[in-house]
């Protein structure tokens, strides 16, 4: 598996939320937000570039986390096959992977 080649999928989804290159899934907080707060969400994820060692190890670019008005954020990249029943076996492979980004509202502390 390339790592460069899942990072370039993951970014591709993430920048453009096309469905051609994967789903895009919002939890029920999300998906209630204003409009206006939505869209800045929304492209919170669009524009993320806080990827670190830390806070991504694999360099998948699969996973960010963000606050917006004091609510944190977070999105994850995962891979299932194409029946979307189990996990892919090779996310460097668009042809037999589907990405499906999920962006929920983390709960308060």
């Amino acid at each position: 598996m390339s790592v460069e080649r899942i990072r370039e999928l993951n970014d591709a989804l993430r920048k453009t939320l096309d469905p051609k290159l994967g789903r895009v899934v919002m939890g029920r907080q999300v998906a209630a937000l204003h409009p206006e707060d939505l869209a800045i969400v929304i492209e919170r994820v669009r524009s993320y570039s806080d990827f670190t060692e830390d806070n991504d190890p694999s360099g998948h670019h699969s996973y960010g986390v963000f606050e917006h008005r004091t609510i944190w954020y977070c999105f994850k990249i995962e891979y299932m096959d194409q029946n979307g029943r189990y996990r892919a076996s090779d996310p460097a492979d668009p042809t037999t992977t589907i990405r499906t980004l999920t962006i929920v509202a983390l709960p308060s502390y």
